[in-house]
């Protein structure tokens, strides 16, 4: 009795966790500036421009690419602006 009464708490414990882990979103927050890099190293130089008003693409999580699409993201392109104060506006 104590058996099954023990796996019918870890089934009914898995499928919550599972219900759970699909209903989540995937949510994430970015903070930071854009810059014209004319040396393309891809960190601040002396040669670097802050770009006030400009527009990114959102690729995936590991970074914003404006004109580069990404194999297999296609569906999580998103274009976002950025404001005057240099924030990210969705």
């Amino acid at each position: 009795m104590e058996k099954s009464t023990i796996i019918v708490l870890v089934s009914a414990l898995s499928f919550l966790s599972f219900l759970g882990l699909t209903c989540a979103k995937d949510k994430f927050i970015v903070e930071g500036t854009t810059h014209c890099a004319t040396c393309h190293i891809q960190f601040l130089t002396e040669l670097s421009k802050f770009l006030k008003v400009s527009q990114v693409r959102k690729a995936n999580r590991l970074g914003f690419l404006k004109k580069y699409r990404l194999p297999g993201c296609a569906d999580m392109l998103k274009e976002l602006e950025i404001n005057e104060d240099g924030t990210l506006v969705a």
